[in-house]
């Protein structure tokens, strides 16, 4: 029993570094420095205005994305090598803090509030995992934990797939 809800840990934590994989190729590629598209140096259209005009705040939605697109490759390798070795629970939760902690400091340079909102709503099912995957570590963990990691692992993989189409 104690090998079947460790198989089914490890298999949320899968889950958790797949999810954030994802996420590192959601934002579009900058244009080159220095080249204007057509597009990007005549009027706006209605149709492409929304996705490209700056926020109340200045940053546009392409511009946030690039920002969180940039954390989540910055904390990628670290997360992999933890998160790829599951038989150091206590470096898998380091890992999941590190990942929160990066989104944390991701969310301080993003301003655009549609971004802000998603990547915030991220960071915070990340943390929660965190916080539920350490439990799971601290003895035998119960049927209620085990589902509450599972629930949390949808939520957090929820939070990426909305910030994967908010940036694609």
């Amino acid at each position: 029993m104690a090998l079947m809800r460790a198989s089914r840990i490890s298999a949320l934590v899968l889950l958790a570094s797949v999810g954030f994989a994802a996420l590192t190729g959601c934002a579009p590629a900058a244009e080159p420095t220095g080249q204007a598209t057509p597009e990007a140096s005549a009027s706006p259209s209605p149709t492409g205005a929304e996705s490209e005009a700056p926020a109340s705040d200045g940053q546009t939605r392409e511009e946030a994305c690039e920002i969180a697109n940039q954390a989540a490759v910055d904390l990628q390798d670290e997360a992999n090598e933890a998160l790829a070795n599951q038989t150091d629970p206590a470096a898998v939760g380091a890992a999941l803090d590190q990942v929160s902690a990066g989104l944390s400091t991701a969310l301080e340079d993003i301003t655009n509030s549609e971004v802000s909102s998603a990547v915030g709503d991220l960071q915070q099912r990340f943390a929660a995992f965190s916080e539920l995957y350490k439990s799971l570590q601290s003895g035998t963990p119960t049927e209620e934990q085990i589902s509450s990691a599972q629930t949390a692992a949808v939520d957090m993989q929820e939070a990426v797939t909305r910030v994967s189409e908010l940036c694609s």
